[in-house]
């Protein structure tokens, strides 16, 4: 049966976005679940102070007449003029193992975006640790998708767990893993700008300061292979 994504356009409705995380994952090991109740309170245009420079819209997807698959877009003016972009954000994004249903959440999101006059799409709240080889965790490079997303980090750091910590911004806005893992890293020839550093799977990345030193490692490395996105390994 064909997969219907319908906008949530009311409080019942709502509450069935804020509760299928922790329907569908429920008793999994790995997963914690979420609060409904403060899940709501982030999800209204009433409550939450972020929809005073940001749109959103909430999808939910059924198949067979069951819930399948849910989608938050998300339109942050904020970040997109700090940022000089014209991009749509996804997030709460989850759905059975069915193609169909993921690829119809984020079409509806690529519609949205759309009818918002955004021509890029990103995932929102992505939040991912690196590290620079053989230099220890006391110093640590995080990236996110969403400018906003450090200063929610260092408040989360601070509040929640007590921590101190120094931010220091590197000015790097494109990461590539790499692919092919028996390459010596340190034999690449690279812009003086760009760094190399791991994720915490051991995974071996590159971190740019613009595209165009991306066209200069892949053009001046015949045998480096890019990717956009690291494996899902366990």
């Amino acid at each position: 049966m064909a997969v219907v994504i319908k906008t949530v356009e009311n409080k019942k409705e709502l509450l069935t976005f804020a509760k299928f995380g922790n329907r569908f994952y429920k008793g999994h090991k790995c997963y914690v679940p979420s609060m409904p109740s403060d899940d709501m309170v982030t999800f209204d245009r009433t409550k939450n102070a972020a929809f005073e420079f940001c749109e959103a819209e909430y999808f939910l997807a059924y198949k067979n007449g069951e819930v399948v698959g849910r989608v938050a877009a998300i339109v942050n003016h904020k970040a997109n003029k700090a940022w000089n972009v014209e991009q749509v954000r996804f997030g709460w994004f989850d759905f059975i193992d069915d193609l169909e249903v993921s690829k119809a959440l984020l079409d509806a999101v690529i519609a949205f975006g759309k009818s918002k006059g955004m021509n890029q799409i990103a995932q929102e709240g992505a939040i991912q640790i690196f590290f620079e080889p053989n230099s220890g965790l006391e110093r640590v490079i995080v990236g996110v998708v969403g400018v906003l997303q450090f200063e929610v980090l260092e408040y989360r750091l601070k509040s929640e767990y007590g921590c101190d910590l120094r931010r220091t911004n590197m000015g790097y806005s494109q990461i590539r893993w790499i692919e092919n893992e028996d390459i010596n890293v340190k034999a690449l020839n690279l812009t003086s700008d760009t760094r190399r550093i791991q994720d915490l799977k051991g995974r071996k990345l590159l971190l740019f300061t613009n595209p165009w030193n991306i066209t200069w490692a892949t053009d001046h490395n015949k045998e480096l292979i890019l990717s956009e996105f690291g494996k899902n390994e366990a």
